[in-house]
């Protein structure tokens, strides 16, 4: 298949090309062309090409469209602020005129579990209902609502087009320097530090770049299709179930506190994970676990 990855830096984008081999021709395309050109030739990727968004309009008989692009961390969706409203509108547009144009091309617009909102205090399921505070939206909301917004331009069509709600992904590829929850954790390990975590109880889904890609190659089996779909992991963990093992497994020194800690950028969801098996109709298999996704990344950054 000839298949064009939009937000080509991002490290799940990254973990899928990797995953992709010499599988498919890829056209990968960035606003930092010489970062993607540069990571082609440090992992020897030299059967695909790296372009700038200026030239997708110029591309030809694409099979797939894999829209990555939106924030990548806690700290770009605070400094984008309303501007997230935009970059996803735009190269969401990107998309939908060349499948309006060629309607043999399938679209996997790559979403997020923040759709739902504020409305967390139960895991997503079938029936969950999309929460916003409209009359009064804050900055937490707003990534979820451009998402939420995207995934309704997607279903009024009828095009092939996949939306599929990632809830947490982390992967070797992540940054350290982002203030997520387990890399605030891997920053206390390496400077043999306390990290300080807040009493709040939460449940977390992580996926990993295996079973990320088993469920892209699913939805590249399918066709004349037009829906969302919760991607989840075998298992989700608990925070102190996640601190033990990280304790056990790592040396984590940890202390709780009354104070909310950490940098929760689309706001506090306590759980934040799917309970939607769509995806398993569709014949997704997740392999691991949230703990076992967790360890295999975090062995290999502190190797």
């Amino acid at each position: 298949m000839k298949i064009a990855i939009l937000g080509a830096t991002s490290a799940i984008a990254k973990d899928l090309i990797l995953s992709f081999s010499d599988e498919h021709t890829l056209e990968l395309y960035s606003r930092r062309i010489s970062d993607v050109t540069t990571w082609m030739l440090e992992n020897n990727l030299r059967n695909f090409t790296s372009q700038s968004y200026f030239e997708f309009k110029h591309t030809r008989e694409l099979d797939v469209i894999i829209n990555f692009v939106g924030a990548g961390s806690p700290e770009k969706v605070i400094t984008l602020g309303e501007q997230i409203f935009e970059i996803t509108e735009s190269f969401d547009r990107m998309a939908l005129d060349y499948i309006e144009r060629n309607r043999d091309c399938k679209y996997i617009f790559i979403s997020s579990g923040a759709v739902f909102g504020d409305n967390f205090a139960t895991p997503a399921d079938i029936d969950k209902i999309s929460s916003f505070p409209i009359n009064n939206l804050q900055p937490q909301h707003y990534y979820g609502y451009a998402k939420a917004m995207a995934e309704v331009r997607h279903r009024i069509t009828e095009r092939n087009i996949f939306d599929l709600r990632v809830f947490n992904y982390f992967s070797p590829m992540v940054s350290t320097n982002y203030r997520f929850m387990i890399t605030d954790m891997i920053r206390a390990i390496k400077d043999k530090s306390v990290y300080k975590v807040d009493r709040t109880p939460i449940v977390r889904d992580y996926l990993g770049s295996l079973d990320f890609y088993q469920m892209i190659n699913v939805l590249l089996g399918k066709d004349k299709m037009n829906t969302a779909v919760d991607i989840y992991s075998r298992q989700p963990v608990t925070k102190d179930n996640l601190l033990v093992a990280m304790a056990q497994r790592y040396g984590l020194e940890y202390e709780t506190t009354g104070a909310q800690v950490g940098l929760p950028a689309t706001g506090i969801k306590q759980n934040y994970f799917s309970t939607n098996t769509g995806a398993y109709v569709l014949g997704y298999r997740p392999t691991l676990t949230s703990l076992e996704n967790i360890f295999l990344a975090v062995d290999k950054i502190l190797k």
